[in-house]
Parts: structure tokens; sequence; C-alpha cells
């Protein structure tokens, strides 16, 4: 009773942690306004190359559209309502993963289950951006719920269903088709199960027959090559934005997988229980996928894990083994995480919360430059997509959704690091920069002078000749 005490409250707290940042702050994320940007552009009617207007390096728009087209269909007054669909679709994940265990396990462990799940360190992350991971990871969920609970008993209805959500994942997101063919692969050679591969081969095979998956697929291939590039080239490889982490990276997103290798080492690989088997297969292949930083951001597969982690734990506990204390102490370890995740998110060093002063600076920017936009410098880089999206000005930067995109903005990183502040504007003809008070320091760069500044924040704008 204890253990389920605990497990309800580390949901509530969970559910909670997920919306303090959007009820503390307007606007928040990185990639939200990139995804808001391009909707915009395809609800007034830009379907080609939504998006490359606002950006001076134009990478072409092969990022998977349903997102996008979702999004269109809200005009852009409802754009800051429409962060909070990050939240309820992470949300909704949960509640997919509660259903199947409450079939597969019963009431009471269903509860563990979901907590389980919900308070995975890295599951929260995508409640805190408008973007296509929070809907690709509530299809993923859906898609392995629907695995579950075909355990000794496949349909035609759920063979119908799973090709439909591998259709839609791949329309949406291009990490999580990857862990989707992995797991596809894990659960056939596994398990011996074609519940996943058949519905994979048949949705791609459809896919295929689509000039607009073509599309996607070549910006799929080509954002793995340049990924690689980047990783692997000595002149890029550090100003990549999110590098190999190390152990505790992989410790802090996913506590319970480890707890996991571990429990399957000292208890052995079970033969009889299909669930347990299940998850170990589909636990440890995304774990080891994980390492593939080429593949994009490897560690973001962790994702992946965490529903099979809740349910390898939750069917144990259900059977002739006691894990309550050590269930216990991973809820209480995941939520611990996912609060300093949370702290993280609110504090002004990482860059996620839109400040006010940022705002107003841009918005005298935009009145001084009323008649010449032009292309635009944001310092730290973390805020380029914001600007892009509040104002008029062409960013200096790329959409880092395309496989180009990335390449030009660790390109630029370097450039600032090695070259220096004033190449840069000369190089690309900068018009105006908006930064950090202290990134640029007096005396300014000649032919520029500081039009405004509103607490941390300042501008500014090249001199007319």
């Amino acid at each position: 009773m204890l253990l389920l005490l605990l497990a309800i409250a580390a949901t509530l707290a969970s559910i909670l942690l997920r919306f303090i940042p959007l009820w503390r702050n307007k606007w928040i994320g990185v990639d939200s306004f990139y995804h808001l940007i391009v909707s915009e552009d395809i609800r007034e009617g830009n379907h080609s190359t939504p998006g490359d207007d606002h950006f001076f390096f134009r990478s072409g728009y092969l990022h998977p559209p349903l997102l996008h087209q979702i999004l269109s269909a809200f005009p852009k007054r409802h754009h800051r309502l429409l962060q909070y669909l990050g939240p309820i679709w992470n949300l909704s994940g949960g509640l997919f993963v509660w259903l199947a265990s409450v079939e597969i396990l019963g009431w009471q462990p269903s509860l563990l289950v979901l907590a389980l799940y919900l308070t995975t360190p890295i599951i929260i992350d995508s409640s805190w951006t408008l973007g296509s991971r929070p809907l690709a990871n509530l299809l993923f969920v859906a898609l392995l719920s629907l695995r579950y609970l075909e355990l000794g008993q496949p349909s035609l209805t759920a063979f119908v269903l799973t090709t439909a959500l591998v259709m839609m994942i791949a329309l949406t997101h291009r990490l999580y088709t990857q862990i989707l063919i992995l797991v596809s692969l894990a659960d056939f050679v596994f398990i011996g199960s074609f519940s996943l591969v058949l519905p994979m081969l048949a949705g791609f095979c459809l896919l295929l027959l689509s000039r607009t998956y073509r599309r996607v697929l070549r910006g799929h291939i080509s954002f793995v090559a340049a990924f690689s590039k980047m990783v692997s080239d000595r002149s890029l490889s550090e100003f990549v934005y999110l590098k190999m982490p190390n152990p505790a990276d992989f410790l802090f997103n996913s506590p319970s997988v480890f707890a996991l290798l571990v429990l399957a080492i000292l208890l052995g690989f079970p033969s009889s229980q299909e669930v347990t088997v299940l998850s170990i297969a589909l636990s440890v292949s995304i774990l080891i996928f994980s390492i593939a930083w080429p593949f994009g951001q490897g560690y973001r597969h962790l994702a992946g894990l965490a529903l099979p982690c809740a349910f390898y734990f939750v069917s144990l506990e259900s059977g002739d083994t006691d894990l309550s204390f050590f269930i216990g102490m991973i809820l209480a370890v995941q939520l611990s995480f996912q609060i300093i995740k949370t702290l993280r998110v609110l504090s002004p060093q990482l860059k996620y919360v839109v400040p006010e002063n940022l705002l107003r600076s841009l918005g005298d920017l935009s009145k001084k430059a009323a008649l010449n936009r032009g292309i635009i410098l944001v310092l730290p880089l973390n805020y380029s997509y914001a600007v892009a999206y509040f104002s008029q000005f062409r960013v200096l930067e790329g959409s880092g959704g395309e496989a180009a995109g990335a390449v030009f903005n660790n390109i630029l990183r370097r450039e600032l690091k090695e070259e220096g502040l004033v190449q840069v504007l000369d190089r690309y003809d900068v018009s105006a920069v908006i930064f950090e008070f202290g990134l640029i320091r007096e005396p300014y760069p000649s032919g520029f002078s500081l039009c405004c500044r509103h607490g941390d924040f300042a501008c500014l704008f090249r001199d007319s000749d």
C-alpha cells in the first residue's frame, strides 16, 4: 500500500512539473519557434519551402510534415496556447501506457507502470517544447502499448492500427522512426514475433508510394550523413550542438535502464514471462543503439526505453519477486532528476525561456529598422529561432531541422569562436545584432551603434552610409 501511495504521489508531482514552466513564462522552447514559423508559412500558402525566408541559410524543406500540417490549422493568435500541446501529448502517452498495463497486469500494478513511465527523466523533456518529439512519442507509445496488448493474441485489427501508427511516426519524427525500426527488428530477432516487423514493412511500402515521404526520406538520409560528418570532422566536432554524452548523462536521463540491467544480471533472463522477455529485449536494444551518436543526438533514443523498463519492473513485482523497495527507490530517484531538469529549464543559464527583455529589445530594434529589415545575428544563438518568429529580420542561421542548415549552424559557431565577431558581421553583411549584454563589449564593431537596451539585452544597428 505504501508503494502504491508513493506511485500516486510521484505521478501527480510529475504531471505538475510538466506545466510549471508554461505557467511561469509566456514563451518557452527553442525548436518550438521553428515549427511555428513553418506552420504559419504553410497556412499562408507556402508549401514548398516554408520557413526559408526567415533564415540567412536557405536549407529547403525536407522535414516530416505531420506536425506542421496539424499546427497550420490554427491562426497565429493561438500559438501561445498551442505550447500546451507539448505536455498534453506527453501525458496522453501515459494514458496509453496505463490502459495497456491495466489489461495486462491489473489495476494496482498499472499505477506503478504509469508512475515509472511518467517519472522517467528524459520523457519530461518533450513537455517543454512544441515540437515533433512529443507527438512522435505519443504515437510510439501507442504502438508499443498495442504490441504489449497483442502478446499471445495477434489480430488483424492490431495489424491495421500498428501499420497506421508506423506511417504517422515516419511522417512526424526522424529519431522515433529510427527507434521504431530498431524495436521492430529486436522484436522479430529476439522474440520471434512478426507483430511489429510486418506492419513496419507494410507501412513503409505504402509510404514509398508517396512523393511527400520520398522527400522526407531524402532529408532523413542527408541528416544522418551530415551529423556523421559533423561528429567525425575535427574542424566541426567541437561545435556540434549536442556532443556525445558520458555515462552520467545516460544515467541522469534514464536511471531505470541501469536498474533493469542490474536486475537482469542478478535474476537472469526469464524464458516464460512474455512481458518481461519483451521488455528486456527492447530495452537492451535501444540502449545499445543510443550509443550510435551519428544517427542524431544518440542519447535521445533513450526515450524509447521508458515504457519497456516500466513494464519490466512491474511484471517482476507482480510475479514472485518482491521489488517494492527497489521500485520505490527508482521512483524517488527519477522524480528527483525531473525536479532538477525543471529547475534547469527555468534557469537563465539554459536559455530555454524567452526573456521579456529580449522581446522588448527586439521590438525597439524593429521600429528603428522598419525600412531595412536585413540580416540579424543573435547572441547567444539559442534565441535565433525566437527572434526569427517575433521579427521580420532574416536570422543569421540555418534551419537546424535540415541537414545543410545544421552544418551551417556549426560552421557559424566555429567562425564566431575562431575568427571573431567583426569578420562574421562583414562576411554576411549583417544589419543588426541582438545580444545578451556582456557578450559584446565596447568599443562596438565599427559601423554599428547601440540603439536600445532592456535589462540584460541590447541591440546594435549598422549605421546608414
